[in-house]
């Protein structure tokens, strides 16, 4: 660990504003393979990310216990068709 005394003022201000990081790069969900029903069968889609309201913000809350994740997310089918799910 450095000396905090001997880091230049720009170097602390990367290290406070490091928080304001994109929240779909830590999404534990993006990029997983989910099967989801589709007629008598099920169809293959890919998370690509997080839905947004037009304002910009996440849409639904991550929660802990998967049956209160209120997350919603777009998926690429492998029909290539995407989903709002």
């Amino acid at each position: 660990m450095g000396n905090r005394d001997n880091c230049a003022d720009d170097d602390l201000n990367f290290v406070l504003e490091r928080d304001d990081y994109n929240e779909s790069e830590f999404d534990q969900l993006i990029s997983a393979e989910v099967l989801m029903p589709q007629g008598d069968g099920f169809i293959r889609g890919t998370v690509l990310k997080r839905a947004r309201t037009n304002s910009g913000t996440a849409v639904g809350t991550k929660y802990s216990d998967p049956m209160f994740d209120t997350r919603m997310c777009v998926l690429r089918m492998s029909d290539g068709t995407e989903q709002e799910l």
